[in-house]
């Protein structure tokens, strides 16, 4: 802005708009504008290249009378800026410097803080504003990393051009205050470890529904920084705030077995600032691992090993519908395993499934015992689903025929195969063919349960007949009643 415009008149409540017209002094007027009765340059000044404008100006009341002044702009001289700060933030001062003496080089700049400490930096990057204001080319623009944190008030940040060839101060560029505030310290706290992890809680309250960081220590060594992951209910409605600030640390594998010194540091968000929240010896202990490979209605099977003992066969325990129904050792060698983990042992199982169990879905829950500690490691968890039996029954048997009837709950509707054993060999199979009204009435079914067999010729002398209802699902053999003797004259 150049100026304000204003306009004097006997009736004082007059009011005035301002334009630009041509006549006598209006050369310049293309350089300037009139907004809301400020007079604009149109374009920067060179004193150099034009030092004098002149520009014609009318101004209108509201009863459109009107009257027209020329104008006289006088430019005045000033040395050429060659360096400038830009931005201050707690992380960075930025700023641009050149020497017109080698307009295309980089130079540096002397930084001083609070009149004591100072330092070197070049102007390494491209400010292409800068090169065009000037019409320089080259690198001037500087970014310089305020080192470290300070104290809690005002600190001033000079910032000198230094001669290229000499390196003594040329000029003074700027100055920057940067205001520190007081902030409150981290809170939190290491909660403790479980199996192969740490874990805990933190948050700022200068940033209280931001996740912050979190610096891992082993044995007074920085081994890992990271943020707060999950909320944490407990600590938010404790203290009135929102956000994750729970976290969990899985011990890097390459910590070795023992007594190691873990201390948990929450990072201030605004200073960087290191808070302690606890320091634990915590004993490393690697948890097994394992794998459950298949189910079946007869049996389960899998592999299991602890990388304490990789050696070692491993006591599994098998919960059925949560609860423990065996523990055994791994008893025998899984070549895969062995080769996939460069170990050797017994590392593989097989359970046989109980035949008592009841019908319906059943939840095997497997883990793996640890070497070290005693507690049980989850390793997979399987469900199993166990058929109805078939059931039946045995009405006639001598020594030329049967019949009876047999029928399998899982498929009520449905005729089912029934197996024929003489003398401990199979005969035959048939299919219950037959309708039994009495015996669908008993048990609230449809379909055809009943059948009837001739008996090969037997020879004289007592022989035993077994009779089984094939299961629909699962294929098992089920006695019907019991194994029977017929005795033939």
């Amino acid at each position: 802005m150049v100026g304000v415009l204003t306009t004097s008149d006997n009736d004082i409540n007059n009011s005035f708009t301002y334009s630009l017209v041509s006549g006598t002094g209006s050369t310049d007027n293309a350089s300037f504008s009139i907004v809301n009765g400020s007079l604009l340059s149109g374009t920067g000044f060179n004193f150099e290249a034009k030092n004098v404008y002149t520009i014609r100006v009318r101004s209108t009341d509201q009863g459109g009378l009107f009257t027209e002044k020329a104008f006289t702009i006088n430019i005045t001289d000033v040395p050429d800026m060659q360096g400038f700060v830009d931005t201050i933030s707690p992380a960075l001062l930025t700023g641009w410097a050149y020497d017109p003496s080698t307009p295309a080089a980089s130079i540096n700049v002397r930084v001083v803080i609070d009149s004591n400490v100072n330092y070197t930096v070049p102007t390494t990057f491209l400010r292409q504003d800068v090169n065009n204001a000037f019409n320089i080319t080259g690198n001037h623009g500087f970014a310089f990393a305020i080192p470290g944190s300070y104290s809690t008030g005002y600190h001033q940040f000079d910032v000198y051009r230094l001669n290229p060839v000499s390196g003594a101060v040329e000029e003074k560029i700027g100055t920057k205050i940067l205001s520190v505030a007081e902030t409150a310290a981290p809170r939190g706290s290491f909660d403790g470890s479980l199996g192969s992890s740490i874990f805990g809680w933190a948050y700022d309250p200068d940033a209280p529904t931001t996740a912050i960081n979190v610096r891992v220590d082993i044995d007074g060594i920085t081994n890992s920084t990271f943020t707060t992951q999950f909320a944490r209910a407990d600590v938010n409605a404790a203290f009135g705030i929102t956000g994750n600030h729970g976290f969990s640390f899985d011990i890097p594998g390459s910590v070795s077995n023992g007594s190691h010194t873990f201390a948990v540091y929450a990072l201030d968000s605004t200073t960087g600032g290191a808070t302690l929240l606890g320091s634990r010896i915590v004993v490393v202990n690697k948890a097994p691992v394992g794998y459950i490979d298949s189910i079946s209605p007869t049996s389960l099977s899998g592999w299991a090993y602890d990388p304490d003992a990789s050696a070692t066969a491993l006591n599994i325990r098998v919960d059925i519908d949560g609860v423990t129904a065996s523990t055994f050792v791994t008893p025998f060698a899984r070549a895969d395993v062995n080769a996939v983990f460069s170990i050797t042992g017994n590392h593989g199982f097989a359970y046989n499934i109980p035949s008592t169990l009841a019908a319906g879905t059943h939840t095997f829950n497997i883990y793996a015992v640890d070497s070290l500690t005693g507690a049980a490691q989850s390793i997979g968890t399987k469900t199993l689903t166990v058929s109805a039996l078939p059931t039946g029954w045995v009405d006639s048997l001598n020594a030329s025929t049967l019949s009876g009837w047999a029928y399998d709950p899982d498929a009520p509707s449905t005729s089912i195969s029934v197996r024929i054993d003489i003398d401990g060999v199979t005969n035959t199979t048939i299919t219950t063919t037959l309708l039994r009204a009495d015996v669908n009435t008993a048990f609230s079914l449809t379909g055809n349960h009943g059948f009837f067999f001739a008996l090969p010729t037997l020879s004289t002398g007592t022989h035993t007949v077994a009779i089984y209802g094939i299961d629909t699902v699962s294929s098992q053999a089920v006695l019907i009643g019991s194994i029977h003797q017929v005795i033939v004259a």
